[in-house]
């Protein structure tokens, strides 16, 4: 009787420590500002109303300080509805002009032409970003004007996605913020600059290595970037830390037309090309045995674009598995080598798959 009740007692206890366990990430989900990581800094602004109409919708925004020289407050809003989600933010990273902004506008125009795998439903949701994304989308598709320069003197307002998923065992449902930092945030700030510290607490990372660009400084800021993880986070060395991390090689359809693919490296180019269609002749699968073919082809081709540079060791040291290669451009693999945006069709290829693959690794998105 006596051991009946110790182990009734154990699985009682169990049970009421695991209760308080799932109130209390639903209070800290809840709570957390996906701009700052504040908690317990948001406020209801019940006369606040998107549609103008106030009282229509209820809006939290976040009160936290974070900067206090110069003084700086979050001020970041959202609707409260989207509060008990799941928000995972994934900062982009890279040198500047490395194609991030770009990509990520034209990700954001292909996922409001519902062009996603049939296995996840997407909804629109509006932020304070989504409006200058819109304004984005025209000067790229009507007027052929290239994106301008990310502002860099504070931290990005994200792109907010929402996501979910048709698992029969379970759906999952997620908010997904993508901050577009600047390049300078990659290549110029040190790990006591508030935004670069912000950027390196991402739960993903999207680091864009241009094909364009030499390896020296990109590779510097790989360094440094893998450093400042360790800094951020108080790992050792020899520890890893189990985040994804998207490498993200933007441009290929220009890779016809770099030096070195002239002459010598004008095979690997090419060869580059016919070896990814034939992955997905169709272009619509998004499999994980897809991703990761078109990572291993894309990984064997930085030795022909960067000869030396030992990207995958870099990254591992400290990520371990958790990174693959992603092979994209959101202009078009037709017309190879041309750089004028007004001679071009624009057909994206391979935008949704760094953002997908990330999510389902963390927020158990199924595809």
């Amino acid at each position: 009787g006596g051991l009946g009740l110790a182990l009734l007692g154990l699985a009682a206890t169990g049970g009421i420590l695991y209760r308080r366990g799932i109130e209390a990430r639903r209070h800290l989900t809840a709570n957390t500002c996906p701009l700052c990581l504040g908690v317990d800094h948001l406020e209801l602004l019940p006369d606040y109303a998107r549609s103008g109409v106030p009282g229509s919708v209820d809006v939290v925004q976040c009160k936290n300080v974070i900067s206090e020289e110069p003084y700086e407050e979050c001020d970041y809003t959202f609707m409260d509805v989207y509060r008990p989600l799941q928000k995972l933010c994934f900062p982009t990273l890279g040198v500047p002009q490395a194609g991030k902004t770009h990509w990520l506008t034209m990700l954001y125009w292909e996922l409001n032409r519902g062009n996603y795998p049939r296995s996840i439903r997407f909804e629109k949701t509006r932020s304070q970003r989504s409006e200058d994304y819109d304004v984005i989308v025209e000067e790229i598709l009507n007027s052929r004007i290239g994106t301008a320069a990310t502002q860099r003197d504070r931290i990005p307002h994200p792109l907010v996605f929402n996501f979910q998923d048709c698992d029969r065992w379970g759906r999952s449902n997620m908010l997904v913020n993508i901050f577009d930092y600047s390049g300078e945030v990659t290549s110029d700030m040190g790990v006591e600059d508030y935004r670069r510290r912000r950027a390196l607490e991402g739960d993903g990372f999207f680091f864009f290595i241009d094909p364009t660009y030499p390896s020296e400084p990109q590779a510097k800021a790989l360094a440094d970037f893998r450093e400042d993880v360790r800094l951020v986070r108080g790992l050792r060395a020899g520890k890893r830390v189990r985040i994804p991390v998207a490498l993200c090689i933007p441009k290929i359809d220009v890779l016809a037309g770099q030096s070195y693919a002239l002459p010598d490296g004008g095979d690997a180019i090419a060869r580059f090309y016919d070896d990814l269609g034939k992955i997905d002749p169709t272009g619509q699968s998004m499999t994980t045995r897809v991703l990761e073919a078109r990572s291993r082809l894309t990984a064997r081709l930085t030795d022909t674009i960067w000869p030396g540079w030992q990207i995958e060791r870099q990254i591992h040291d400290l990520f371990g598995g958790r990174y693959l290669f992603f092979p994209l451009t959101p202009v078009g693999l037709d017309g190879r080598g041309e750089t004028d945006l007004s001679l071009r069709t624009t057909s994206p290829f391979g935008l949704l798959e760094p953002l997908i693959w990330p999510a389902c690794v963390l927020g158990g998105l199924a595809i």
